[in-house]
């Protein structure tokens, strides 16, 4: 592996940081405007943001899925 390939590739629980990373604020700015509640939003964007890098994590891990051959 050169390099710029290591360098490129991610680091396990990038993508879940990345992604509560950004759940968080959204969230919370959520939470003001519909649940009238910080912690509300807080929780919710958290969560959010949680399962959307544990699907970044699980794509980045096993590649685009491989079009199967169909049998006619």
């Amino acid at each position: 592996m050169t390099a710029s390939e290591e360098s490129s590739k991610k680091k396990p629980g990038y993508g879940i940081a990345t992604g509560m990373a950004l759940g968080l604020p959204l969230g919370v700015a959520a939470g003001l405007i519909f649940f009238d509640s910080v912690a509300i939003g807080a929780g919710v964007g958290i969560s959010v943001g949680l399962a959307i890098g544990a699907g970044l994590e699980y794509s980045w891990k096993n590649g685009e899925p491989k079009a199967e051959a169909e049998d006619e």
